[in-house]
């Protein structure tokens, strides 16, 4: 099936953007987490705290409140993309910037897809669970990101879209060692839904499916 990378042979596409508002430095850091990813016995710095919030709601944090704003892999997670920017330009000072960063779930390849395979199916699912939920994956393929902090009144946006390779197919040592990483890292995510077996076999049976062809690339 050729080589694998999210733009081709397999490849991934990540989109990393930034925009400012048209910094002061501070020494205090506030951590907005995300879910469970954050361990703040751990991370003890005395001048960093976490708070957890609804970003699908109005941010409670004051105007002006960030010098620096980072977003990163929330596809499938927003309601209205154009009312989050315009929160986060809200909370972000004169001067600060905003950067996101997200990922297309589109798998490709040098070698199409057969439709009726797993990474195939797999292609169409995120989008049409996105326009089911109202909550889209298509980030990427709608230039989201740039159209909604243009309307939110960020300027000085910077564009930055990035293939990523998926294997150690590429003869470049450093795309090597990012496809490996790339490979490892998806391939112990789609274990982590095996459990979803005691719900669901079948999806179980799909998951294992997925793995096996990821993991012959």
């Amino acid at each position: 099936m050729g080589n694998v990378s999210i733009e081709t042979p397999i490849v991934v596409i990540c989109k990393l953007i930034s925009s400012q508002r048209l910094c002061r430095p501070s020494s205090k850091h506030r951590g907005y987490w995300h879910g469970h990813y954050a361990n703040p016995a751990i991370l003890n710095s005395p001048n960093l705290t976490f708070e957890i919030d609804d970003a699908n709601q109005d941010w409670t944090f004051p105007s002006d409140s960030f010098d620096f704003i980072h977003i990163r892999f929330l596809l499938g997670c927003i309601s209205d993309w154009y009312a989050f920017y315009k929160e986060a330009f809200r909370c972000t000072k004169p001067g600060g910037w905003l950067e996101h960063q997200e990922v297309d779930p589109i798998w490709r390849s040098d070698t199409p897809f057969p439709e009726d395979s797993p990474l195939g199916q797999l292609n169409k699912v995120y989008p049409e669970a996105g326009r089911k939920s109202g909550r889209s994956f298509t980030l990427y393929a709608d230039n989201v990101q740039q159209k909604c902090m243009e309307a939110a009144g960020f300027v000085d946006i910077q564009v930055m879209d990035i293939k990523v390779p998926f294997g150690n197919w590429p003869e470049n040592k450093q795309q090597k060692e990012l496809g490996i990483v790339t490979k490892a890292v998806t391939l112990a995510d789609l274990t982590a839904s095996l459990p979803l077996k005691f719900q669901n076999q079948a999806l179980s049976t799909d998951i294992l499916v997925i793995s096996h062809q990821t993991n012959n690339r």
